[in-house]
């Protein structure tokens, strides 16, 4: 088996991945970064998640607040400069940036090419790995080239999934089957009249989805459908909360994240022909930009030297070793019940420590996005894309330290993520 070394090694391609490679080539180390897909973007590329949360402190009053610095700021503001990207948006008490997903995905492409010491190995999987002490020494990837060991100092998990983690036997844990946050499918619609998105009309369609679910001629999942605006005149993305849920939902279980998107294509379908026929403004919609997979919200977390809590992220605690902020509800999407939003008390940012992005196992292994270290209740908050891409850039910045023989030391990782 081929070996090859790296000073970090990043797994994972979507948007703490991305920020975690980034932060830790400009800080001068000779970056991997491994992805399971063909193209980068994670959840945005591949299931079409079409809005940043988390970029912005909540606020009743006008204009958006931004709370994210460092990196995740200045993707945004590329991404709005390119066209990818427009708002702020409010909706409610929340801000949040509409992007196209597409160019979200090209922006990342564009950000690791111009960072000149990532090389990106795509269509790989972390299958296993080499421990020694509490340090992984290497990880062992399966690829369309063949098996090839990876060496690096140091290691950032970005899977979402755990995967790195999974692969090493790193602690980690998920909740319960049933209490899994549920998966998303998001498509777009294509021409709809910008008036079927006023209030009244909302309200209008949305008692024909009730009387059709009630009737069976729509399933249950029609109930909880979300339609935003976008970036492009005259199309909408429209989100379905999915019935996955019970004992039989296994994120990681790759077959059934399969078929449950093949059912979700056909329950779409059957709501964009609904639309259509019924409620006003859709007359001539079809549906479009269909995704790879559904979005799964939650699987597993692994296990840091600290794990953050409901109470901490609704409290607004900043602990000693905070590296970077977050700012969002806990965000509910439960089996068997509509969106709920938990909002933090006078809505105050939680810090995320150092701790929470260190493995409580392996010392030279850095978490970032939605896996990192926190309890179900707090993940509901902590596993939004402005959050994700702030975690990634601070452990890709404590991945670099590592590397270098440089002290670990979060008051220098805070400071230089709010640049």
């Amino acid at each position: 088996m081929k070996t090859r070394s790296f000073d970090v090694v990043v797994a994972g391609g979507g948007p703490a991945g991305v920020a975690a490679a980034v932060s830790a080539s400009r800080s001068g180390a000779r970056v991997l970064l491994v992805e399971r897909e063909a193209g980068l973007g994670g959840n945005v590329r591949a299931a079409k998640v079409h809005s940043i949360c988390g970029l912005y402190r909540c606020g009743a009053g006008p204009g958006a607040e931004p709370l994210q610095t460092g990196l995740a700021m200045e993707f945004a503001r590329r991404l709005v400069a390119s066209g990818g990207a427009c708002g702020p948006r409010r909706f409610g008490r929340l801000d949040v940036l509409l992007q196209e997903p597409e160019a979200f995905a090209h922006l990342c492409e564009d950000w690791v090419t111009e960072a000149k010491t990532i090389e990106v190995m795509r269509n790989a999987r972390v299958t296993g790995g080499e421990v020694e002490g509490r340090r992984v020494k290497s990880l062992h990837l399966t690829t369309q080239a063949g098996r090839v060991t990876i060496e690096a100092a140091a290691f950032v998990e970005a899977t979402g999934d755990g995967n790195l983690a999974a692969a090493v036997s790193l602690s980690a844990e998920s909740a319960l089957r049933q209490e899994l946050q549920r998966p998303a499918y998001i498509f777009g619609l294509q021409p709809v009249a910008s008036a079927a998105l006023a209030p009244a009309a909302r309200l209008a369609w949305s008692a024909l989805l009730v009387a059709a679910v009630r009737d069976g001629r729509l399933g249950a999942g029609a109930l909880g459908a979300a339609v935003r605006p976008t970036c492009r005149d005259g199309m909408v993305r429209v989100t379905l909360d999915l019935a996955a849920g019970g004992g039989d939902y296994d994120p990681c279980d790759e077959v059934q994240v399969r078929r449950l998107t093949v059912e979700a294509r056909e329950s779409a379908e059957m709501l964009t022909d609904f639309l259509r026929r019924e409620a006003a403004g859709f007359e001539k919609a079809e549906g479009c930009s269909w995704p790879e997979r559904i979005g799964i919200r939650e699987s597993r977390r692994v296990m840091g030297r600290h794990v953050i809590t409901a109470n901490e992220v609704l409290s607004g605690v900043v602990p000693e070793d905070t590296v970077c902020f977050s700012f969002w509800p806990l965000e509910w999407h439960e089996a068997g019940a509509a969106m709920r939003l938990v909002y933090p008390d006078n809505g105050a940012a939680c810090g995320v420590p150092l701790r929470a992005l260190r493995s409580q196992d392996a010392d030279n292994v850095f978490l970032a996005g939605r896996c990192f270290s926190a309890t179900h209740e707090a993940q509901a908050a902590l596993r939004v894309i402005g959050t994700s891409m702030a975690t990634g850039q601070a452990a890709g910045q404590a991945a670099a330290c590592l590397s270098r023989g440089v002290v670990v030391d979060a008051g220098a990782i805070r400071e230089a993520c709010a640049r």
